[in-house]
């Protein structure tokens, strides 16, 4: 329900929101027609998608949960050429959004397809006959959900900030940066996914008392997101350029790009070990640290550290901005973190 008040809410304010978020009387056009697609269309499809997929994998269901969110992407990477290159149906970034929306609709198909089919062998039920229980537990949801809420909303403010900032300067800087985004977008969201698998197993062993299976699987999840995230630095610094060409032939675009993925991923290890840190906290119902953590990372350092950035180091201090906030978060959640484990440890 959210989701379908969301994209009514955008399809009214899709001017303002789309020029605050940077779009100019060049990009305007092709960014209003993309949104349309992902977020007004398949905005509740891309939710449900989410939803879906994690509450499958809160019962166990990994593989199915896997199956279907690879599904839409799969998909998605297969219908982008058809609807995009000039050769087929040639709609450009407005064929990209159809591609999009229409992915994640066939993965919220399959999860609910999965449902029915599991019916009477899951606790999970799309029933309203059920939403009776919901004042019951909506407390205690909201208050491990919320942080996780807090930050992706905050993350949406923070990246069209700085899309604002950059909005400025020429356009392939702009350009430049959304291919960056792109890149940068892989360790990110496989630190996600890592933390997101994380979350039952972490929340089942702290319930039942067993802290120290909980902190052995923090451990493996959080070497396995660093390892990714280093990996990821490591070709990103050397093959910057190389990775910006293959998005776009501009050698100014290429440039651009190649500069700012160099400077954004510097701290991509800490951001790697900041999101299992975070998902633990919520494991463990320590709501505080988790909404603190997920603030600071995305909205209350990232805008005014934009506007001291950008002035210090007009354009390329704004890609900075994102490296110095997750080396404070990371402090900051290092220190929540003894402070639990302490509480935690048996003496």
């Amino acid at each position: 329900m959210s989701a379908v008040v969301f994209s009514l809410l955008f399809s009214l304010l899709s001017g303002p929101v789309l020029r605050l978020c940077g779009a100019t009387e060049d990009t305007y056009g092709i960014a209003l027609g993309y949104a349309r697609w992902v977020v007004v269309l398949g905005g509740p499809f891309t939710i449900l998608n989410t939803l879906l997929a994690n509450l499958v994998r809160a019962e166990g269901r990994a593989g199915p949960a896997a199956f279907g969110v690879s599904l839409g992407g799969l998909l998605n990477i297969i219908l982008d050429p058809l609807f995009v290159l000039p050769q087929f149906l040639g709609q450009g970034a407005v064929g990209a959004g159809a591609a999009t929306a229409l992915s994640n609709a066939a993965a919220a198909a399959y999860f609910l397809l999965y449902l029915a089919c599991r019916r009477e062998n899951t606790y999970l039920s799309l029933s309203p006959a059920h939403l009776k229980y919901v004042p019951r537990y909506l407390g205690s949801i909201l208050a491990i959900g919320f942080p996780s809420a807090i930050q992706y909303a905050l993350t949406v403010v923070a990246t069209a900030a700085q899309a604002k900032f950059v909005s400025q300067y020429p356009t392939e800087a702009v350009a430049a940066l959304g291919i960056v985004k792109k890149l940068d977008q892989l360790p990110l969201y496989f630190s996600i996914g890592v933390s997101n698998g994380l979350l039952p197993l972490l929340a089942y062993n702290h319930a039942a008392g067993c802290q120290e299976r909980r902190e052995k699987a923090f451990r493996l999840g959080s070497a396995v997101s660093l390892a990714f995230a280093l990996l990821c630095l490591v070709c990103y610094e050397l093959f910057a350029s190389v990775l910006a060409s293959l998005f776009i032939q501009d050698p100014v675009t290429v440039r651009y790009g190649a500069v700012f993925l160099r400077c954004m991923v510097t701290t991509m290890p800490l951001m790697a070990l900041c999101y299992p840190m975070i998902i633990q906290f919520q494991a463990m119902g320590q709501a505080k640290a988790s909404l603190v953590c997920s603030v600071l990372r995305k909205g209350v350092l990232d805008i005014p550290l934009l506007f001291l950035m950008d002035t210090l180091f007009p354009l390329y201090g704004c890609m900075w901005v994102q490296p110095i906030v997750d080396a404070i978060s990371l402090v900051v959640a290092l220190r929540f973190y003894r402070r639990i484990q302490g509480a935690t440890t048996p003496a």
